[in-house]
This record gives structure tokens, sequence and C-alpha cells, in this order.
């Protein structure tokens, strides 16, 4: 404000002159600028962070008092400045060169500035940007310090605890390993010697009745000690795989043959329909796919207590892979509710609890399967309905093998003249026609240059010794 006097008068001003502006939006930027530090003041104090500055002309960092106490210096409550020296000495020798690298990547791709060191006993998280001048040059980065001292501890325990659990678990791998070979080498004795004494002539009906006890309690022992001795072998991820060609109508038969005795105790039916296109040989594990079978069709005939069990085998056709096969179990059993199918293939799982102390088993059988069809490049699953019997399939592709060729005799096989029937292996004296190249063969063929020890010929396992090949047609 100016005052206006009267030319050659002096005394009270007759007016005055002023400019006045208008301050709102300045008062309000002011204000709002204000608040956004509170607010970011009261971030970093809910966060326990703390900010740095660094001017790279003068070569300086200025700490905020947070950040000089993670860095444990005098809390001044001030910031304080630390030159490019004193700041390297501070961190620990093998996490400055780090700690450069950052901030020279960083700075060459313009990209934010992130790495963890340490700073005595304290982890210490840093993160900015770089800011760059009229002349693209760097000349200044800001950014925050995190204490991350309590989520470094947190992980080194987290991996000493994972370590020590996979040493105890490879200890108890290692333990059920060694056990199960140590039952099992008994057992087989005890088996055998069973078996024997089952073939004597003047044995009494008591005492035959008490050793087939003893043979069908020591059988499903052994199931149980194979169940872990394998399961072991996944746990430790030893159980591996063994390629080799083998004739695939063979193994199916002799092994539904394995199981065809417990299925006519239990007086059911057991079938086996096999696809024409079938190949005759193919390269795989078939120990592994015996033992996958096995199981699946014990599993059908324990839990069917009426009717049939049939084994279908279907080519689903070939492939630069191999040739697709699928595999299924069908039985006219108490069936699964479709709730309970997701526990199947879980360890040491059944659908519940009357199913174990009804049927038995340790609930490992369908885990050794999936693992071992996964492992073999396949999938399996189950369709069933409770009180309408189960299918259990799963498919695998195996590259078919030239095994058959190298084996073919070389005189040609005689041509069965045309309307002819044969026989085919069954528990009856039914005729099949003759649709398929593959002949079924018994069961009860004999090697007399084999023999168990203490005994003048060779005597088969109790599933084997009054067993005959189930009755199998070919289907095209």
């Amino acid at each position: 404000m100016t005052p206006v006097h009267h030319q050659g008068e002096e005394g009270a001003a007759v007016e005055w002159l002023g400019t006045a502006l208008d301050i709102d939006d300045i008062v309000t930027a002011r204000i709002a600028e204000e608040a956004a530090q509170d607010l970011l003041h009261i971030a970093l104090e809910a966060a326990d962070a703390g900010t740095w500055d660094w001017d790279m002309h003068a070569g300086v960092s200025v700490l905020s008092p947070e950040s000089l106490r993670m860095y444990g210096l005098p809390d001044l409550g001030r910031a304080r400045g630390l030159t490019t020296a004193e700041w390297t000495a501070l961190l620990h020798p093998d996490d400055a060169p780090q700690a450069w690298d950052a901030i020279r990547r960083a700075i060459d791709t313009r990209t934010t500035y992130a790495t963890e060191y340490r700073v005595g006993e304290r982890w210490i998280y840093a993160r900015g940007r770089t800011l760059f001048d009229a002349h693209d040059q760097p000349y200044r980065m800001v950014g925050l310090h995190l204490d991350i001292t309590e989520r470094r501890n947190a992980e080194a325990a987290l991996r000493a605890a994972t370590a020590e659990a996979e040493r105890a678990s490879a200890a108890k791998s290692e333990f059920l390993a060694a056990m199960s070979h140590e039952i099992r080498t008994p057992l087989n004795g005890i088996l055998g010697y069973a078996d024997l004494l089952l073939d004597e002539p003047n044995l009494s009906a008591e005492s035959r009745r008490r050793l087939e006890l003893v043979q069908d309690s020591g059988t499903a022992l052994l199931t149980v000690v194979n169940d872990i001795l394998d399961f072991s072998k996944i746990e430790a991820g030893q159980l591996t795989l063994d390629p080799v060609p083998f004739p695939l109508l063979p193994l199916i038969d002799s092994t539904v043959s394995i199981v065809r005795g417990g299925a006519l105790k239990s007086g059911l039916r057991i079938e086996a329909h096999f696809d024409l296109a079938l190949p005759h040989y193919v390269v795989g594990d078939p120990q592994r796919l015996r033992q996958v079978l096995l199981n699946l069709l014990n599993n059908a005939v324990k839990f069917t207590p009426a009717g049939s069990v049939a084994l279908k085998v279907r080519h689903g056709g070939g492939g630069p892979a191999g040739e697709s096969l699928r595999f299924e179990v069908t039985d006219t059993g108490i069936g699964i509710a479709p709730a309970h199918q997701g526990r199947l293939f879980k360890r040491f799982s059944q659908v519940d609890g009357s199913i174990s102390r009804r049927f038995g088993g340790t609930g490992l059988g369908l885990v050794i399967c999936r693992h071992i069809v996964t492992l073999m490049g396949g999938e399996i699953g189950v369709q069933s309905r409770e009180g309408a019997g189960s299918t259990f399939w799963f498919t695998l592709t195996l590259p078919r093998s030239d095994a058959a060729r190298a084996r073919r005799p070389s005189t040609p096989r005689t041509r069965r003249p045309p309307g002819r029937r044969r026989r085919c292996a069954s528990s009856s004296s039914r005729t099949c026609p003759s649709t398929g190249s593959w002949p079924a063969r018994s069961s009860r063929r004999r090697d007399s240059r084999s023999r168990w020890p203490g005994t003048a010929r060779r005597r088969w396992p109790p599933w084997r010794r009054n067993s005959r090949p189930a009755r199998a047609t070919i289907s095209s």
C-alpha cells in the first residue's frame, strides 16, 4: 500500500494505492504439499522405512534418522550425510560388490534400483530411482531402506528345517527299505515251505486248512511289505524303470492267470478281452506293467462279492512315440461314490474306515500304480457308481519292438483250414472262433531244470499251483 498526498501539502494522505493478489491456489497447493509430506512421514513410520538421497556430483548420501538407526549409527534426531567411501565401508565385504553392480545396472538400464545387503547383523533392502538432468546425465538417486532381518532369519530357519526334514525322510526311506528286505527274506522261506507241506499227500483236512491260513496270511503280509518297499523308493526318488522288449499278450495272460485262483475261491468269473490290433512285442518295463495290472485286478476281486471281473486291452492307434494302449479293469463290485473317488490315489487313504476293517490293505496300492503309470508317461483314472461296479483304467504309449520278427521261426506256420475252431484256454470246455494269431498258452508248463532248494522238482507258488489261464477272447 502506498499513500497519496496533494502536491505541496503535507499531512494526512488523501488516498492509498495498493495491489491485491488472489493466492488461494498457492495456499491450497502448499497445504496439499504439507499434507502429502505428513502422509509420507506416517507411511514411513508405519513401515519402519528410512530414506536416502545420494548426490552423485558431491559424492554424499544423506540418510534419514531411521536409516541411520538401521546402519547402527548414532541417531542425532536429524539427517546425516555420508561420503561414498564411508557408506561402502559400512556394508558387508561380500555384499558391497553386488550393491554397486545393482547401482550401475539401474543407471545403465534406467530401471529401479533394488538390492539386499548386510550391515553388521542386519539385512537391509534398498530400493530407489535415478534422476537425470536436462542433458540426460544421472545426477541424483533417491530411495528407501527397509529392515528385512526378520524375514532373512525366517528364510534361513525354513531352509534349515527343510534340509533336516529331507534328511529325516531319507533316513526313514532307507530304514523302511532295509526292514522290508529283512522281513521279505524269511517270509519267502515261510511261504515256500508252507507250499511244500501242502503238497504232502497224507495231510489231514485240519492240517491243510491251517497251512492254507499260514499261506494266505504270509501272502497278505508279503503284499504289504512290497507296497511299503515300493513306497519308500517313490519317496526317495529311486523307483526307476527298466525298459526292454517283451511280448504283450502273454504277459497279460499270465497276469490274469495269477489272479484267477482268488477269483475262483470267491465264485467270480474272470475274463480278458484283447483288441485284434494289439502289437505282439512292445518296449517297456514288463515287471512294473504286471505290478499295475495285478494291483487293479486284485482290488477288483477283493471288492466284488459276486459277478465278474474283466480286463480289456484296446489299441488306440500308432504314432511317432509308439503304440497307444488303454487298459480297463471292470468289476461288478460295491462301486465308489463320486464324492469319495478323489481320495483313491492318495497315500494311506481308502474310501472310509469300514473298507479297511472289512477288506484290509494299506491304501498304498493305487498310489504306487499312479506313480508307475506317470513314470511310464501315461494316465490313470476311475469311473464308478456306488453299488454299480467300477472301471479302473490307465493309458500307455509303448514303442513297438522288432523282437517278434527276430524270434519268428524260419519255417512257415501251417494255416488252419477255414471254418475250423480252436479251443481257448478256459475254465470250461467251450471253444471260441480263431479270430487272431495269438494262441492262449497254459500257465501250467513246468521247467524241470529249475528247482527250489531241497526239492526234486519245481514247486509252483500257491497262487499258480492250481490255476489255469483265464478265459481270453480276442476282439476286433
